[in-house]
């Protein structure tokens, strides 16, 4: 608890946890440069990394294969409770299932900033495949990443930044009834399909969006 943790150049493969997180388990802060976490598994949340509280840093990592039988919650690859600031970059996240919600990535409230991030092929039983976020308390970023589809933003502030693209058709960004979108600060080559509903605070940048 409270302590601070580096990683680098390493991978964790195959671990499993009866409780949560199946490689990682964070009560403080975390730092993973060039690492590797593939096929980690948990009964509780996050198959491959459980953070609640401090800060997550991830860059030029690979999260994949984890999985989360939670019934409530989930996670596959990545979980994070409790006010953390995620810090993720140049990084992929794929394949990740979660029995409940957030196949591949699973954010309560706090600050995540996402940046030049590929999340894809995740599954789960209810919502968010590949993104999941139900707080009203969180501050999420999304700058120039490629999510393949399925992400759910319940209420609280998600700002679009850059080449960001999100689903395709019909499979997209499903949004609470509500939900308030930042943007102005997407460029060429952004592609958001939206789903469900919400309001897009940017009207300049509409042309950026499908639906």
């Amino acid at each position: 608890t409270g302590a601070t943790v580096e990683m680098y150049d390493s991978s964790i493969i195959g671990c499993s946890a009866p409780t949560s997180g199946g490689a990682i388990y964070a009560m403080g802060n975390i730092t993973l440069k060039n690492c590797k976490l593939t096929g980690n598994e948990t009964n509780g949340y996050g198959g491959n990394i459980y953070a609640n509280q401090g800060r997550q840093t991830l860059e030029n990592c690979v999260l994949e294969n984890g999985i989360s039988r939670s019934g409530s919650d989930g996670g596959g690859n990545f979980y994070a409770k409790n006010g953390c600031t995620v810090t993720i970059t140049g990084s992929t996240i794929r394949g990740g299932y979660a029995v409940n919600n957030g196949g591949n990535v699973y954010l309560d409230k706090g600050t995540h900033t996402l940046t030049n991030t590929k999340i894809t092929g995740g599954v789960c039983g209810k919502l968010g495949a590949n993104l999941y976020c139900g707080s009203a308390d969180a501050k999420t970023t999304v700058s120039g990443c490629q999510i393949s589809g399925d992400v759910y933003y319940g209420s609280g502030s998600l700002t679009l930044k850059g080449a960001t693209k999100i689903g395709l058709n019909s499979n997209g960004l499903k949004l609470k009834a509500g939900t308030a979108v930042k943007a102005s600060g997407l460029t060429s080559g952004a592609e958001i399909y939206v789903d469900a509903e919400g309001v897009f605070t940017d009207s300049g940048a509409v042309k950026s969006y499908f639906k």
